[in-house]
């Protein structure tokens, strides 16, 4: 009888016996579980498990005052994990390279500030007191007095409560502080805006259910229907609800605000009006939700799908502004963002006439673009100002040579970028290939090639083709080294430090 071996197939070699990496794949060197983004997922939600296994024994085998601290320990277990859960999974979504613990920072001054009675008393005394935010009005059957009721003592106050954490870190952006431990607080842009009103929101919600209002009504349906159980279990239906709530609530809301004070920073012309924007904003929907059940309950409905769909449209835009603005998180999210498509510089127009030939290199000049430019001849144009910056739909239009050495036509209607280095601006186009170490008779390995994205033809970039490892500082004041090989995007605002020529696009 015949066999068919197939011989198509790759075998690979010792296919016979395991490899130690095979047999004990925690000890392997090709992965990385510490990259994994299952990793915190899988840690917490395994310590969780066994800490309501150990709560369940409180509930059923100790006494009345046992089980009423077992259940209030479960109350802040659930909720925390379940927050825990939302904030992975947008996290996850979003492709930040914020880390989880991130939301730390918020989530713990939100409930500082709503633990404490001297952090929080201003907010309550000013909201509730000076303005019209007390019971009188928000407790009132009429929508209108309840919504203003609402608005000031809730909206207003909870989301500026909310945005504390999320405004220190704005402030410490523009304050340009730097290092490991002012990045971890900082906001950087919108994304940044966004993940830290997650949450800020989170820690709003884990005091306010867990703190108030699951307590609250256990103790209440107990004393009412006379079994403690009973109180346990409406206690544990509240906290579902309003912990999943979450995105399309608390958490929402803030992170819209939070969208606004990360775009505030970007766009500094504007930004009393985005801040106040956003405040309103989300004041206004929180106001919405809260008051409008006076009218219908199909009102809360429609309001919590609202509140949600501005919620993500606010961190799609975050993303698509982290990706066209920082180059960060370039990767799609379900085809639900055009990632790096910012605004379009207007096109400018080409010239009639054809493109003149590539001036003659400089004698010992290596092949490639020639800068910076030799003395003009008598009776030439001077050479353009070191300052001097293209409008947009002006970008220059002068032949630039390519890695051969021959003409390129220049980039104009995506592009109109400069580089200001040695007192020179350089105009960049598509395809320069620049050696300073060849104009200036220096061995410091410093080279680099206009680059444009395989697969994004708005991203351009710098690749640096020498051998010197540069710094580079992005436009929201964050720094990392470039090492030969790697694309830095193309950007004004970003400085480059040349193995120490500085450099600045413009």
């Amino acid at each position: 009888m015949s066999h068919d071996h197939r011989t198509d197939a790759p075998v690979p070699r010792d296919h016979d016996k395991a490899t130690f990496s095979e047999i004990m794949p925690i000890r392997s060197g090709k992965i990385s579980l510490r990259k994994s983004p299952l990793l915190s997922l899988g840690i917490v939600s395994a310590l969780v498990v066994v800490a309501l296994f150990g709560i369940a024994g409180l509930l059923f085998e100790g006494g009345a005052r046992m089980r009423q601290e077992g259940f209030i320990t479960l109350t802040f277990v659930l909720i925390a994990y379940f927050l825990f859960l939302i904030l992975w999974m947008v996290r996850f979504y979003a492709r930040t390279d914020r880390t989880m613990f991130y939301f730390a920072w918020p989530f713990f001054v939100v409930c500082l500030i709503l633990i404490t009675p001297a952090l929080g008393w201003p907010f309550f005394w000013f909201f509730r007191e000076v303005l019209p935010g007390n019971a009188v009005y928000s407790d009132s059957n009429v929508f209108h007095e309840a919504f203003i009721g609402h608005f000031f003592g809730a909206g207003l106050m909870e989301e500026l409560l909310k945005g504390v954490p999320i405004l220190i870190g704005a402030a410490i952006t523009m304050w340009g502080l730097r290092g490991k431990v002012a990045d971890y607080f900082r906001v950087r842009g919108p994304l940044d805006g966004v993940l830290m009103g997650l949450g800020a929101g989170a820690g709003f919600v884990f005091i306010e259910t867990g703190g108030q209002y699951v307590p609250n009504f256990t103790e209440l349906v107990a004393r009412e229907v006379g079994n403690e159980f009973a109180g346990f279990t409406f206690g544990a239906t509240l906290l579902i609800p309003r912990v999943f709530q979450g995105l399309s609530g608390h958490m929402g809301w803030c992170a819209i605000f939070g969208y606004f004070i990360g775009l505030a920073l970007l766009r500094p012309n504007s930004r009393w009006l985005l801040l106040l924007v956003g405040w309103l904003l989300s004041s206004v929907i929180h106001a919405l939700w809260n008051s409008g059940g006076t009218i219908h309950v199909g009102v809360q409905y429609a309001v919590a799908v609202v509140g949600f769909l501005l919620f993500l449209a606010c961190l799609l835009k975050a993303r698509q502004l982290e990706a066209s603005i920082f180059g960060r998180g370039a990767d799609q999210a379900g085809g639900s963002i055009v990632v790096g498509a910012g605004d379009p510089m207007p096109a400018s127009p080409m010239p009639a006439s054809p493109m003149p030939a590539s001036p003659t290199p400089q004698p010992g000049a290596a092949p490639g673009n020639q800068w910076p430019p030799a003395s003009p001849s008598p009776g030439a144009p001077p050479p353009p100002s070191p300052t001097a910056q293209p409008s947009p739909g002006n970008a220059p239009t002068q032949p630039v040579t390519g890695p051969g050495g021959g003409a390129t036509q220049p980039m104009t209607s995506q592009m109109g970028y400069t580089l200001s280095i040695g007192g020179n601006a350089l105009p960049l186009a598509i395809g320069q290939d620049v050696d300073l170490d060849a104009q200036s008779g220096q061995t410091s390995g410093v080279r680099f090639e206009v680059t444009q994205h395989p697969r994004n033809k708005e991203i351009v970039g710098l690749k640096n083709t020498g051998t010197a490892t540069w710094n580079v500082t992005l436009t929201d004041g964050s720094q990392r080294e470039l090492p030969p090989g790697k694309n830095v995007r193309l950007a004004r605002g970003v400085t480059i430090d040349f193995a120490g020529v500085s450099g600045a696009v413009g």
